[in-house]
């Protein structure tokens, strides 16, 4: 009998603190409307931090490169291959010194066909950050500094997009938040930012 009694108290202390955390997790955010806050303030947080992360790599690894941050490097080449594209042409080739295989991407106002480089010619590299930024073949500029930073700004104002999608992440936030707590104003248009079951019914749909 008393064992009955124990687990009888037991099991209306466990139903009580259930029902406790479960208040404490409507919290005060959203005015005790939603359930596990937490979630949708980390779901949030999290795609806001993507978009800006992405739009941050995008803007710093499309500033404009000065010369001064350059070092020219000279090389011999042992193979090459282009591939043509409606803008320009890129330029992969291999040197002998070490192997390495080396891109140039050439556009604006240059005509691949101009210049035709052999293998075992002599380049003149401009390089940035072990990337190829300028090529000299012979005297003639094949692909060029200017170039690449016309290239880069053109990059750089895509990433405007993102910072875009920033702002108009954060106005969702703001809209969602504002409807979330007030869920008893809007009960019919609450459902198109919460799952039924994140809802506090008792409170958002109880009869006035």
């Amino acid at each position: 009998m008393t064992g009955r009694k124990n687990s009888s108290r037991t099991k209306r202390c466990n139903e009580h603190t259930k029902a406790r955390l479960r208040k404490n997790e409507y919290g005060k955010l959203f005015n005790g409307n939603i359930y596990a806050q937490g979630e949708f303030i980390f779901i949030w947080l999290l795609i806001l931090a993507f978009i800006l992360g992405v739009w941050l790599y995008m803007f710093c690894d499309t500033r404009k490169i000065d010369r001064k941050d350059c070092q020219t490097v000279k090389l011999t080449v042992k193979d090459i291959s282009r591939e043509y594209g409606e803008n320009g042409v890129k330029i992969s080739f291999t040197v002998n010194e070490n192997d390495n295989e080396y891109t140039a991407f050439s556009r604006y106002g240059y005509n691949p066909y101009d210049t035709d480089i052999p293998a075992g010619s002599a380049v003149t590299l401009l390089m940035h950050r072990e990337q190829v930024v300028g090529l000299t073949y012979n005297g003639i500029e094949v692909c060029t500094l200017k170039a690449r930073n016309a290239y880069r700004t053109e990059l750089r104002e895509v990433s405007y997009i993102m910072l875009f999608l920033a702002v108009v992440w954060t106005a969702y936030i703001a809209v969602s938040w504002y409807v979330m707590y007030n869920a008893e104003k809007f009960p019919k248009l609450i459902k198109y930012f919460v799952k039924p079951e994140y809802i506090n019914k008792n409170k958002v749909y109880r009869k006035r």
